[in-house]
């Protein structure tokens, strides 16, 4: 019979990207990934030959599903069966930025200009409202 892996699990998660890692004695994988809930068959299908696999092109501040099942057919043993979902989210990605160099300083009224001087090391701090 096949193995399914183990100990699965996502780390290194940014807006547009995360690791997976997994514990197996095999060496030829299927993981499949998409939106949270997504019918499998629907989502993208990657392969890895170890333990470990990259995603990459995520969108950001999105849930994701991932599945994994382990291919043994080289050795006759035919595929595991999927294990998941496993279930992690990318991080949000800012959808906007400012360069300052458009409508001078501040550019807008979500900017207040900050008098004194700046020492080094500077630490800049901010509140964010709606």
């Amino acid at each position: 019979a096949c193995t399914p892996a183990s100990a699965f699990a996502i780390t290194n998660i940014t807006g547009t990207s995360a690791d997976a890692t997994w514990i197996s004695n095999e060496t030829k994988f299927l993981l499949e990934i998409g939106p949270i809930g997504f019918t499998q068959g629907t989502g993208a299908i990657d392969t890895a030959t170890t333990t470990s696999h990259a995603f990459s092109n995520l969108a950001g501040d999105t849930y994701w599903d991932v599945y994994i099942k382990t291919d043994c057919q080289s050795s006759g043993n035919g595929q595991s069966v999927w294990a998941g979902p496993y279930t992690f989210r990318t991080l949000i990605t800012p959808v906007w930025e400012e360069d300052f160099d458009v409508d001078g300083f501040p550019p807008n009224a979500r900017w207040t200009q900050a008098k004194g001087s700046i020492g080094n090391p500077t630490v800049l701090t901010g509140t964010y409202s709606n």
